[in-house]
């Protein structure tokens, strides 16, 4: 094992943490979110206060980040003004980890805010967000891309304020584990840096344990389809975990194609390695919440989640790939899809004119203002989108 794994009693208080309901007062304003402009932590914070006054939103504080700023949980459940919707479909969006990656909180941020405004006129909108609940974390490295902001960090720093990669950081099945014959990945990092480093052991970050609890709480309601984890690197999809059960990785797979599509087929489906995870890397938030949707427990042992075989804990390292014990697989949540869209390529990451620019280009030409209204539809599946479709047709001609 490549890193120490999680002590125990930080898990116990990552899954002891409070979730804090905001409660803002007062009416809503209806805004617009311009991706040119900046969106400091600041400004970040008051559009979240003026999403929690809608109707069907509530906003809570899910834990501190290094220098204890605020970590927000979005969450998205609208009423049916006919009767309530039972087991609605969850779906899970987080943005920005990577503090450099500027795009995943704000456009996360930003597609969260124009469905709830438009489904207060929009009757389909509006029966969009009746029949699934959204659970978003926009942003959830917020110091180290505050930092960026104010010219204290490098355009390319990845990590938060500790040198910590958060995206390293995770307990997962497949962090920080090298088999031997398997080369070691030469990105991982010694020493707190830009990026990479996945720090001194697994959930050391407060960030990280924020998330523990966010996925535990989540994945583990069957009723949750599917996460999309907002990366902003190379232009593509990426939808597998080699590691991970083939049945989940083309479910997964089949998604991402949806997702591709619904995006103009701008960001084509990736794989990982086929050393992935067994390398001396992982640790991701889509490994983790990959990790508990198949069923892996968390090791006090360990410090990392382990399938238990027979009641025995057996870390990634000892049987490398779901697959070859496929007798003891016992998924919790076997509908449960991952996709990480990197939005977009090297000009548009950062703060600058330019790259805001760019990210609005983005954002416009590639249809991301639809990403989530389609990406409901998707999960929603097209039986049920008809009827919604019929509905609101019936309410709009009644209007």
């Amino acid at each position: 094992m490549t890193i120490a794994g999680m002590k125990g009693s930080d898990y116990d208080k990552a899954m002891a943490l409070e979730w804090k309901l905001i409660g803002t007062q007062g009416g809503p304003q209806d805004i617009t979110i311009d991706i040119r402009k900046k969106m400091d932590y600041r400004t970040y914070e008051k559009t979240i206060f003026n999403l929690d006054r809608y109707e069907g939103v509530e906003v809570y504080d899910i834990g501190d980040s290094a220098k204890k700023r605020n970590i927000y949980m979005v969450v998205l459940d609208l009423t049916s003004r006919d009767k309530p919707v039972e087991n609605k479909p969850i779906l899970l969006i987080t943005g920005s980890v990577h503090a450099i990656e500027f795009a995943g909180a704000e456009f996360a941020t930003k597609f969260l805010n124009d469905i709830v405004v438009k489904a207060k006129s929009d009757p389909y909108t509006r029966l969009l967000l009746e029949n699934v609940k959204i659970a978003a974390v926009p942003l959830v490295n917020p110091d180290a891309r505050e930092l960026i902001l104010q010219g204290k960090k490098k355009s390319v720093w990845k990590a938060n304020a500790n040198g910590v990669d958060l995206n390293r950081n995770m307990p997962s099945l497949n962090a920080g584990q090298l088999v031997k014959g398997v080369r070691k990945n030469s990105a991982i990092k010694t020493k707190p840096g830009a990026g990479y480093f996945p720090g001194t052991r697994l959930g050391s970050e407060s960030e990280s344990r924020a998330m523990i609890k966010y996925f535990n709480t989540w994945v583990a309601d069957k009723n949750t389809r599917f996460y999309a984890d907002l990366h902003q690197q190379a232009g593509w999809q990426y939808y597998n975990k080699i590691f991970l059960s083939a049945v989940s990785d083309a479910r997964s797979k089949s998604f991402a194609r949806l997702t591709n599509k619904l995006l103009k087929n701008r960001y084509p489906l990736k794989s990982e390695s086929k050393t992935y995870g067994i390398d001396g890397a992982g640790g991701t938030m889509t490994d983790y919440a990959r990790s508990v949707a198949e069923g892996m427990v968390f090791s006090y042992q360990y410090g990392r989640l382990v399938m238990l075989v027979n009641g025995v804990e057996k870390p990634l390292i000892t049987f490398k790939d779901i697959d070859k014990v496929k007798k003891y697989y016992k998924p919790a949540n076997a509908n449960f899809v991952t996709v990480t869209p990197e939005i977009a390529k090297a000009g548009s990451i950062g703060a600058g004119s330019k790259a805001r620019n760019l990210r609005y280009t983005e954002y416009k030409k590639y249809n991301w203002g639809n990403f989530l209204p389609g990406t409901i539809e998707n999960v929603l599946g097209t039986a049920k989108v008809s009827e919604l479709k019929k509905q609101a047709a019936s309410v709009q001609a009644g209007l």
